[in-house]
């Protein structure tokens, strides 16, 4: 597992899928000037068993990097994760882990951890024109089409949320209703399109502001 190179990187990512892995490639490459950062040689590492993984075992993954990394990142769903069974709050325990993970690479300011509430869905759920016409509703704007989801699916988007409240299993009923492809390809075409600006969740504006304060451009 541990990299066998000298090669060095501006900042290594551990994350929890391949859909995450996608979405970040994305933002670091394409969206960088979106994101508002400057240009990054950064290296994805993908935990073999997804969110729980990441939550027990970042050292494996991250150890190798503590010499290799000017920064880190550890991102991962708070649903499904096992975190949401502690009775911890989300900003808890980022900070604990940021706290543990700066203490074992000997390092201050190495590591930033961003935990989706509840998971990678909701990034989803942007204020673009684009969102709903990815999503099969090209006659729609985003009004249109938020109003039209909780009018449908008032279970899965309470009326007074500004986003859904199960985001995973709407998007779930979105793709059957409109035979759409498999999750990954809908992220990775919203992702390259949608205005990052109209991207509201608290867990997103929290990694942009985290890159931009290493790497601002």
């Amino acid at each position: 597992m541990s990299p066998q190179t000298t090669e060095k990187w501006d900042l290594v990512v551990l994350h929890s899928d391949l859909t995450m892995g996608k979405v970040l490639e994305i933002l670091l490459k394409e969206r960088r000037k979106s994101l508002g950062i400057k240009e990054i040689n950064f290296k994805l590492v993908q935990a073999l068993f997804h969110d729980p993984d990441v939550l027990e075992n970042w050292k494996i993954y991250l150890s190798p990097f503590y010499s290799k990394a000017e920064h880190a990142l550890v991102i991962f769903d708070w649903t499904g994760s096992g975190a949401e069974k502690t009775g911890k709050r989300p900003e808890n325990l980022a900070e604990e882990l940021k706290e543990a993970i700066n203490k074992d690479a000997r390092k201050t300011n190495w590591v930033g951890v961003v935990i989706i509430v509840p998971e990678l869905e909701v990034w989803i759920w942007a204020d673009s024109i684009h969102v709903p016409h990815a999503l099969g509703f090209r006659d729609k704007n985003y009004k249109q089409f938020k109003d039209y989801l909780i009018s449908t699916f008032a279970d899965l988007w309470p009326a007074a949320s500004q986003k859904p409240s199960q985001p995973e299993e709407l998007l779930g009923k979105i793709r059957k209703m409109k035979s759409l492809p498999i999750s990954s390809s809908l992220f990775k075409e919203i992702a390259e399109k949608a205005s990052l600006a109209h991207c509201s969740d608290t867990s997103f504006q929290k990694l942009r502001d985290t890159l931009q304060r290493w790497f601002k451009a």
